[in-house]
């Protein structure tokens, strides 16, 4: 797989993680160039986790999650977000 296609993969599955713990991903991006920049930190977190597959099983098998795996880079952030 490309770094690209890497990168779209793993945003993919930081969206799924959201949706499994039943937060609002979009409540986090009115527009400002900090939520921009904390998110695109969020995606960075992402792409480089060590743990991608066990994530990628998780978020297939899983429709809801009380909170992200102690493995999970982006656990706080994704705790902060509102739920929906």
């Amino acid at each position: 797989m490309s770094f690209i296609g890497s990168m779209f993969a793993r945003t993919d599955r930081m969206f799924d993680m959201a949706v499994a713990m039943n937060r609002d991903l979009s409540a986090h991006v009115p527009g400002s160039i900090y939520a921009a920049q904390e998110l695109r930190g969020a995606v960075n977190r992402c792409m480089f986790c060590t743990d991608a597959n066990e994530c990628a099983k998780l978020v297939k098998t899983e429709v809801h999650l009380a909170s992200a795996p102690e493995y999970c880079r982006n656990r706080e952030f994704l705790q902060r977000l509102p739920t929906l």
